[in-house]
């Protein structure tokens, strides 16, 4: 294996990325970290830049960008695909979201920005895309997908500790998993050849409603918590709260449930689930 790749070393999961893999790699592979600025350069062509930083890696994780502009957010992930292709990356590990799944349909807009550059990805197995110089690639990818970060239960219910009351449009149950555990498996991941032309789901076994979340914070803090069916006075664009609200739909009807029915730590003794 030639090296490693990691996009978005500044934002929290690349730096932990970063951090594991620098421990589970084999001593002779090089790691090379890009930093997230790369994917909004103002070159008319940003893949230049990407396609040098790709020279001699054999495998590229190109971590999603946080644009809360959807097509702005595909276009940077496409730079970044199309550019490693142009490298010769042999494989590309995609970090998407598990809202239903192995499955790609769902009524999340957010989600909907990654099934696209899923298919972006696997449009080139297919020999689907657009020029002949990146025509026969032979690239080979994982798609990863991951479950919300614990970490960041404050942000989906708009809740910060002195807030009494909690409003969400939409409740069901959610499959949250540690960033640093996702962070651990995914260093895991990379230098193995598993997954190969897959999925792989990092998430916690099992899930639990919002609501709940909101009675454990009850019960820790003694405040008492409720949640409401209406989201009043949002200070976000319109493109902000149609990905948000559309994602507590997904919620609601049970596209964040659990999937994975054993942790990411049991694939590695030869996982027999499906995508594995």
């Amino acid at each position: 294996m030639s090296a490693i790749a990691i996009t978005g070393i500044t934002g929290g999961l690349g730096q932990e990325t970063l951090k594991y893999l620098s421990t589970f790699a084999p001593a002779s592979v090089r790691i090379v970290g890009i930093t997230r600025n790369l994917a909004s350069l103002t070159n008319p062509d940003p893949r230049v830049e990407y396609r040098s930083a790709f020279a001699g890696v054999g495998k590229a994780l190109i971590i999603s960008t946080s644009s809360f502009d959807n097509e702005e957010r595909i276009r940077q992930h496409k730079n970044a695909i199309d550019a490693a292709v142009k490298a010769q990356v042999r494989r590309v590990y995609y970090t998407s979201l598990a809202f239903n799944g192995h499955e790609d349909s769902t009524v999340s807009h957010l989600q909907e920005l990654h099934v696209d550059t899923e298919s972006y990805i696997k449009a080139y197995l297919k020999n689907e895309q657009f020029t002949d110089e990146m025509s026969n690639s032979g690239l080979e990818y994982t798609i990863i997908r991951e479950g919300l970060y614990s970490e960041a239960f404050p942000i989906w219910l708009a809740w910060f500790p002195k807030t009494k009351n909690i409003a969400i449009p939409r409740d069901g149950p959610v499959a949250w998993a540690a960033r640093p555990e996702i962070a651990e498996g995914t260093a895991r991941l990379l230098p193995a050849d598993t997954h190969k032309n897959s999925i792989a789901l990092f998430t916690e076994p099992t899930a639990i409603t919002l609501r709940q979340v909101t009675e454990v914070i009850s019960e820790i803090l003694s405040v008492e918590q409720y949640i409401s069916n209406a989201v009043q006075n949002a200070k976000k664009d319109e493109e902000f709260i149609r990905n948000w609200a559309t994602s507590f739909r997904a919620m609601e009807i049970g596209e964040r449930r659990a999937w994975w029915i054993r942790s990411w730590r049991s694939c590695w003794g030869g996982c027999q689930e499906r995508g594995c």
